[in-house]
């Protein structure tokens, strides 16, 4: 027998066996030694019991699910069907539409033939017997949906804006069927990019013009009051977007753990604040950076206006963990900021927030030049930076980017978020044509010019050639005078309206663009029928009569009383100061009344604690204890 089984054991060698079924396989060898048929038929002994086995186990998993499913019927509810209505209503719920086998011809000839289907009709059929991914508001088709709408409603969900195709240079989804639209790029130009994995790297037809240097508005805030009556000059190429959609997209921070730097214009501080920032971020730690320091007044403490910022924030109930002052175009200050965010992020994404123009882009820039810096195994380098212009609302989407990296050896990277800016509606920026407010925005140098209004009105009688008499300087001083301030060769913007009397220990300091014009004028002229007032520039109103209180005790060095701050444009002190050769006196008038006119609808705030730049006269009051967390 053993001699007989030989030559089936060298012809087919038995391969080792589990270990689990080595003793199982010892037993059915010796068992099944004596049937020759048998173990021709399956090579070894060791199948049998592996074959044994699997269909012992499939019985065992059979049994148990048999087990699982009688237990499951023991406990569903039976449901009881009381009528024959109930009966026939789950009848009809049960039936299945029939499934379309051809296209239906809809009383039309077969396609192709005369007075068939057009290609158009063909695709309108498909597209409702067979629902197309663009149907599904969970997907953003590029050759269909508009970017404005569609677009922005898609990548306001959290989480969907990393997964679209949006232009690197606004956020705003790409699309190729309107050419007079934001976002859209030619076809064959994306299918070339994205042949090369170059597609998240492309400029639409707006940021293109944008980067040449044209001014291309799109929110509607931006535009100004009066719109054209030619739809298609507004905007770009006719096609405007709502604030209020830009800002929806933020509410999404608040549900996500992560580091918000908050970025405001030291110049415009009172323009940018945001009054819902908390509604919007929710409990995540804000990292406060102002920035354009260097276009303050020449010679102004910096250290005075960081320690003024600090308790003009804890004033407006702003909690932050550190606040920086920096600089984009000289890039002082910024390494001291990477470095707090770097401290604070702890391994979560960073949103960066803040209004229109306030320099969200440009810190970016210098955040990721910086970041490259220090790691240069980073990979910052490969991150597309935001596009950067003067057309306030450029950003239009969130930006997600790649800035982050756990490691330097690790390929999980964490994001910086540029966002699209928050516009405020009585911002001058959002009241003036855009043509017009580009000369006048906050964005060159800064200088202070300081006017005295007695003065003024004695110059010009000066110049007038009436004499000098008691009355007649009597009755000037009680007529209102104003400073006209605007670009220059234009009509102005604003209007600073000294109301009588006026006091000669009164100073006004206007504080502005430097290159601005500013012209004294009074508010009365004498005509054929007597004193007439003068008109006001078109387009301004009364935007506030501001009541400046006056110190008992003026003295030879002045106080600064206020600052009255105009959003999105500058502001201006008052400071009384006493006559020359006098050490202090008493001030008759107890109050200073200013009245401001501007676009209408314009913010006017009155700063009681002045912001302490040089160039002033007078001293200013330092902040009170209470507000002063420095």
């Amino acid at each position: 027998m053993c001699a007989l089984m030989e030559p089936v054991i060298t012809a087919a060698p038995r391969r080792s066996s589990p270990p689990v079924f080595s003793a199982v396989g010892h037993h059915a060898e010796s068992a099944l030694s004596c049937r020759r048929p048998l173990q021709q038929i399956w090579g070894s002994a060791h199948c049998v019991a592996f074959f044994a086995c699997a269909i012992g186990a499939h019985r065992s998993r059979k049994r148990l699910r048999s087990s699982v499913q009688r237990h499951a019927r023991r406990r569903r509810p039976t449901k009881v069907i009381g009528s024959e209505e109930e009966l026939e209503e789950m009848r009809r719920a049960s039936i299945l539409p029939p499934k379309p086998t051809r296209l239906p011809d809809r009383g039309r000839g077969r396609p192709g033939a005369p007075g068939g289907m057009s290609d158009e009709e063909i695709e309108a059929i498909i597209d409702e017997m067979v629902p197309s991914p663009a149907s599904n508001k969970q997907y953003y088709d590029m050759h269909r949906d508009d970017p404005l709408t569609e677009g922005l409603a898609h990548i306001a969900k959290p989480g969907r804006a990393e997964r679209t195709i949006c232009c690197r240079g606004c956020g705003i989804p790409l699309q190729t069927h309107t050419p007079s639209n934001v976002g859209y790029v030619r076809f064959a130009a994306y299918m070339e990019k994205y042949s090369n994995r170059l597609h998240r790297k492309v400029l639409c037809n707006r940021c293109i013009d944008l980067q040449n240097g044209e001014l291309r508005p799109i929110v509607r805030e931006t535009l100004g009051q009066e719109l054209p009556e030619d739809g298609s000059k507004v905007g770009f190429g006719g096609h405007v977007v709502p604030a209020s959609v830009l800002e929806y997209q933020l509410q999404t921070i608040r549900a996500r753990r992560c580091l918000v730097v908050y970025i405001l214009d030291v110049l415009d501080l009172n323009g940018s604040l945001v009054r819902n920032l908390r509604k919007m971020i929710g409990k995540n730690p804000v990292l406060v950076v102002a920035t354009k320091k260097d276009l303050l007044p020449k010679r102004t403490n910096l250290e005075l206006v960081e320690k003024w910022l600090r308790a003009t924030l804890r004033k407006n109930r702003i909690r932050a963990v550190d606040i920086r002052l920096v600089s984009n175009w000289t890039q002082s200050g910024i390494n001291q900021a990477v470095s707090r965010l770097l401290e604070y992020r702890r391994g979560t994404d960073v949103f960066v927030v803040g209004s229109a123009n306030a320099g969200k882009s440009m810190f970016i820039h210098r955040l990721l030049d910086s970041l490259e810096q220090r790691f240069p195994s980073g990979k910052v380098e490969n991150v597309e930076r935001p596009l950067v212009s003067d057309t306030p609302g450029t950003t239009l989407g969130i930006m997600p980017l790649r800035a982050f990296r756990r490691s330097n050896t690790s390929q999980v990277f964490a994001s910086l978020y540029d966002t699209p800016g928050i516009h405020q509606p009585r911002s001058m920026q959002n009241l003036l044509p855009i043509e017009v407010y580009e000369a006048v925005q906050p964005v060159r140098q800064f200088d202070v010019k300081t006017f005295r209004p007695a003065n003024d009105i004695m110059s010009a009688l000066r110049k007038s050639g009436e004499p000098l008499t008691a009355a007649v300087v009597e009755a000037e001083l009680r007529a209102p005078v104003r400073y006209l301030w605007g670009p220059p060769n234009a009509d102005p913007v604003v209007v600073v309206e000294v109301a009588p009397p006026i006091s000669t220990m009164m100073h006004l300091s206007l504080v502005g663009v430097e290159d601005l014009e500013v012209r004294c004028e009074s508010a009365r002229s004498l005509g054929l029928d007597g004193v007439e007032e003068l008109p006001l520039p078109q387009g301004l109103s009364l935007a506030r009569v501001c009541y400046l209180d006056v110190p008992e005790q003026v003295s030879h060095e002045g106080d600064v009383i206020c600052d009255v701050a105009i959003a999105g444009f500058g502001w201006f002190s008052a400071t009384a100061i006493a006559p020359p050769g006098v050490e202090t006196c008493r001030q008759s008038h107890t109050k200073f009344t200013i009245r401001v006119y501007g676009p209408e609808a314009v913010k006017v705030i009155i700063g009681y604690y002045p912001i302490p730049i040089s160039g002033l006269p007078g001293r200013i009051p330092e902040l009170p204890e209470e507000i002063d967390d420095g």
